[in-house]
C-alpha cells in the first residue's frame, strides 16, 4: 500500500473544501398550487429548498431517472431540501396537485 504524504492530503482537503464552497442553495417556493419559479437551472452538488407558501400541504416528488426523490407531505410553513448530484434534466411534481410542475436542469 502506497502511503500519501501530507501535502498531498492537504490538497485534496482544500480541493473538496472549494467544491462544497461553491455548492448553492436555490429557493423553489409552492404558492398559490403552482411552484415559483416553473424552471431552474443549477449545477451537480447543489440544494434546492422546496418552501411551502400555501395553506394546505404539499407532496413533491421526482421519478426522473438518477434524480429520484419524494419529500412526503409537507404541511405549511414548512421547507424541505433535496441537493442533485447526477446532471440532467428532471421533472418534479406534487401527488396532491397534479398541474403542479417544475423543471429543474442541473448542469456538470
Amino acid at each position: 500500500m502506497k502511503r500519501i504524504g501530507w501535502p498531498a492530503l492537504v490538497g485534496i482537503a482544500v480541493i473538496s473544501a472549494c467544491v462544497s464552497a461553491f455548492a448553492a442553495n436555490v429557493t423553489v417556493a409552492q404558492k398559490d398550487v403552482e411552484f415559483q419559479p416553473s424552471r431552474i437551472s443549477i449545477r451537480v452538488g447543489d440544494t434546492v429548498t422546496f418552501v411551502n407558501q400555501d395553506r394546505f400541504g404539499h407532496n413533491v416528488f421526482s421519478v426522473t431517472t438518477g434524480g429520484e426523490f419524494d419529500i412526503g407531505l409537507q404541511a405549511a410553513g414548512q421547507q424541505n431540501a433535496v441537493t442533485f448530484r447526477r446532471a440532467g434534466t428532471f421533472e418534479v411534481l406534487c401527488h396532491i396537485h397534479p398541474k403542479m410542475r417544475l423543471e429543474i436542469v442541473v448542469a456538470p
